[in-house]
């Protein structure tokens, strides 16, 4: 796939979406899952990946003090 213009994503957030995608969506087995999550990156807004990237990271990280883990 080529990617040309403003909105490449930058590498570290491509990363943790496929960590993400690794630790959480595939392991679920559910075919809405993925095709949420493929959705979900697909977002062409500015910034827009980034944002959910953040969010990805997030969730990625055990915090007890968390209230939605």
């Amino acid at each position: 796939m080529f990617l040309d213009g403003e909105d490449i994503p930058a590498d570290n957030d491509i990363r943790t979406a496929e960590l993400y995608f690794v630790r959480f969506v595939a392991r679920l087995g559910n075919e809405i899952a993925v095709v949420a999550f493929a959705n979900a990156c697909r977002l062409a807004a500015p910034g827009a990946f980034s944002a959910i990237a953040r969010i990805m990271s997030v969730q990625m990280v055990n915090y007890y003090i968390c209230p939605w883990q």
